[in-house]
């Protein structure tokens, strides 16, 4: 089958999971969720038209996504970034986790990134047939 997203158990759960096992507190956040949820609450009009499951864990509010549609992973941009590295459809993918916060709240944000090089920096690849530089990965891509 093709691979589609989404193919990860992100979000809320995956918040949960990077807290126990840095064996960080749970109380020390109000809300564990994905970069959907952040970029919704900014206002992003592709985020703001997704479904957003919450549910109280231990006194967290937990947030899944649930996207108005799938986007095909099954395309040649992201073979290659699969190619690079090292991830294959539906075997798992790369994580990072950030707390921020957001006037009184404390949140736990987990976002699916390429990879990180030797020195624990992020890296994320982009590809396009028109676009070129900054062009391909905007302020707001860029969260």
């Amino acid at each position: 089958g093709r691979h589609m997203y989404p193919a990860a158990p992100g979000g809320g759960r995956m918040g949960i999971a990077v807290a126990h096992s840095l064996q960080w507190p749970l109380d020390a956040f109000d809300i564990t969720c994905g970069t959907s949820l952040i970029k919704a609450l900014g206002g992003d009009k592709s985020a703001v038209k997704d479904g957003y499951l919450l549910q109280r864990f231990r006194g967290v509010v937990c947030c899944l996504t649930v996207p108005c549609r799938k986007h095909n992973a099954d395309d040649a941009g992201h073979a290659v970034e699969r190619l690079l590295c090292g991830t294959s459809a539906g075997l798992g993918s790369f994580e990072m986790v950030t707390s921020l916060r957001v006037g009184d709240l404390r949140f736990l944000v987990t976002s699916e990134v390429d990879a990180c090089d030797g020195d624990g920096r992020v890296v994320e690849l982009k590809s396009s047939s028109v676009a070129s530089g900054m062009g391909m990965a905007p302020a707001t891509t860029a969260l």
